[in-house]
């Protein structure tokens, strides 16, 4: 997370996150930070379906429709992320920790989406891992794609 802060200060960049199966632990890992607040705009932790329509805009029927555990879904809510709270960047995460399948997705599915500015970056994974130490691995996976990406994006591109 610190080398994370580290390149958003750098660059003069915003970030943000909507969470699902991890239950708002990205965020929670950012602002241990200290300084975090230079770059650190906010978390919705839309757990629940009607959460993520109505804080996000994602009509009931297209999302009953795709599932709420899936990479439209993961797509539609760091875009709807990064508009709501008007950051650079916004990570959101979807996905089943158990303990049964749910939407016909196996425990250990999960989604991510990273929205830099207009591009998207998805992910998609099945880790058979027991349910925190899964919630654990999706953000700090998360957490190394952005970095990854911070490294090589030109930053002008970004700015909303």
């Amino acid at each position: 997370m610190n080398e994370l802060i580290e390149l958003l200060k750098r660059h003069g960049l915003t970030i943000s996150s909507v969470e699902s199966f991890t239950g708002g632990l990205f965020g929670s890992r950012l602002s241990e930070i200290p300084g975090v607040s230079e770059v650190y705009r906010g978390t919705l932790t839309a757990y629940s379906e009607s959460v993520k329509s109505e804080w996000l805009d994602l009509e009931p029927i297209w999302l009953h429709s795709v599932g709420t555990i899936s990479a439209d879904c993961a797509k539609a809510m760091a875009i709807q992320g990064r508009l709501h709270f008007h950051s650079d960047v916004c990570v959101a995460l979807t996905g089943n920790a158990g303990p049964s399948a749910l939407e016909n997705q196996p425990v250990g599915q999960w989604f991510a989406c990273i929205a830099l500015g207009e591009r998207l970056i998805e992910i998609s994974r099945i880790d058979h891992l027991e349910r925190n130490a899964l919630r654990q691995h999706a953000v700090d996976e998360v957490t190394a794609v952005i970095v990854k990406a911070l490294r090589e994006v030109d930053t002008t591109r970004i700015h909303p």
